[in-house]
């Protein structure tokens, strides 16, 4: 088995953990959104009655 340069590796290892952080990133941003439109819907079912 040949391994590729330690260098590689790392850049590697990097990126990966880029990729991770922006998923969470994300999925906050998602959860956020959801919880923002949740609550507008709300605001605006209070003002309807």
């Amino acid at each position: 088995m040949h391994y590729p340069p330690t260098r590689l590796r790392v850049q590697f290892h990097r990126g990966a953990c880029v990729t991770y952080q922006l998923c969470w990133m994300i999925k906050l941003f998602k959860l956020f959104t959801v919880v923002h439109v949740v609550e507008l819907l709300m605001e605006s079912k209070r003002h309807w009655i």
